[in-house]
């Protein structure tokens, strides 16, 4: 296991030939990665740390519970890391099993290193990409969370394209009112404008609604 730069984006990888994860070790940290090794699914399913990883280089031939298998326990767990499987013996079938699970890409063994490493350099965009769209969408519903519940009534029909004469006559409030709401719900969910607030909340808003 390396314990290089806590700032660089983690690797895992899972593979119990120790020689071949001497080899991706020293490739990955030569290109900026922090790297953490594994030689069982077992011992990866014990990691959070590992299971944390912006990559996971699976190998699916290992002794005990195979990598593909890792892969469907994991989807049982919850969100997969972005995961790169390995394979001595590919074949289309299990190419299919290992996209179906959830795997990122499926590469057979020997693999040339820069095609590994740009397959991992997606993987872990991909993986940078998700985290900051799920801190996006955390904001959004505490900022939603903040809403009183009329506030909530006027932004769903907001969100519908109503004007404000329609939506108080809906809600059987002045349209003055209206307006006072629609200035609180723009101010509170950070919305410059009705584009932004439809791009930003139209989906949360309408699983609760």
């Amino acid at each position: 296991m390396s314990e290089n730069l806590p700032s660089a984006p983690h690797v895992a990888i899972v593979d119990d030939d120790p020689a071949l994860r001497d080899t991706l070790t020293m490739l990955f940290e030569t290109s900026g990665y922090r790297v953490t090794t594994l030689d069982s699914v077992e011992a990866l399913l014990d990691n959070p740390e590992a299971l944390g990883a912006a990559c996971l280089v699976l190998d699916h031939t290992l002794p005990g519970k195979q990598g593909i298998d890792a892969l469907e326990t994991l989807r049982e767990r919850g969100p997969l890391p972005a995961i790169v499987v390995l394979t001595g013996f590919g074949t289309i079938p299990l190419a299919v099993r290992a996209v179906r699970s959830g795997a990122f890409e499926f590469l057979e063994k020997p693999v040339e290193p820069n095609v590994l490493l740009d397959v991992v350099s997606r993987a872990v965009s991909h993986s940078q990409a998700r985290g900051e769209a799920a801190a996006v969408e955390a904001e959004a519903r505490e900022r939603l969370a903040g809403l009183t519940p009329r506030e909530r009534e006027v932004l769903a029909h907001m969100l519908g394209g109503a004007p404000s004469k329609a939506i108080a006559a809906k809600l059987d409030i002045s349209p003055r009112t209206v307006e006072i709401h629609r200035g609180r719900v723009m101010d509170k969910l950070g919305c410059r404008g009705p584009v932004e607030l439809f791009r930003r909340y139209a989906d949360l808003i309408s699983e609760q609604v």
